[in-house]
Order: C-alpha cells, then structure tokens, then sequence
C-alpha cells in the first residue's frame, strides 16, 4: 500500500474483510516507487494521478475501484480525502 493515503489503505481493508473475511498482510511502499512495488510484489494499491499512469503500464490481472465497491455496497458518495 502507498505510504500517503490513510484513507485509501482503510478502504481497502474493510473490502477484504467484508468479500473475503481475510485481511492480507499490508506491506508499505514509497508512493512515488509504485512500479518497483508492483514488480516486487504483484500487486499494489495506486492512487490518485498515479493510478491514471498504470493503463501505461501492462495490464494488471485484477482492477478494483474502491470507490465505486463502496457506492455499491452502501449507496452512499464516498469522497476520498
């Protein structure tokens, strides 16, 4: 998980915990170092104007809008901050 959003990294935990009961281990990365994370790791959690560099970047098996997830299971907005 990027190392400057909170929020993003809360969001992401509680969509683990409520579709697969299981909340993986979280390892913190620069956000700046996103693609070295990504090939480390396999996957990331990107944000904000990197998220809109990863189309250039091969595509990813998996893509997850948490925001949209969170407007589908709750039907409220949810502003990230």
């Amino acid at each position: 998980v990027p190392d400057d959003s909170a929020t993003s990294v809360a969001l992401l935990k509680l969509y683990f915990q409520q579709s697969t009961q299981h909340v993986p281990e979280f390892i913190t990365y620069k956000a700046a170092d996103m693609e070295q994370a990504l090939a480390c790791h396999g996957a990331v959690l990107v944000i904000g104007d990197r998220a809109l560099k990863v189309c250039e970047l091969p595509p990813a098996p998996h893509v997850l809008d948490l925001s949209a997830w969170w407007v589908e299971k709750t039907d409220l907005p949810f502003v990230f901050a």
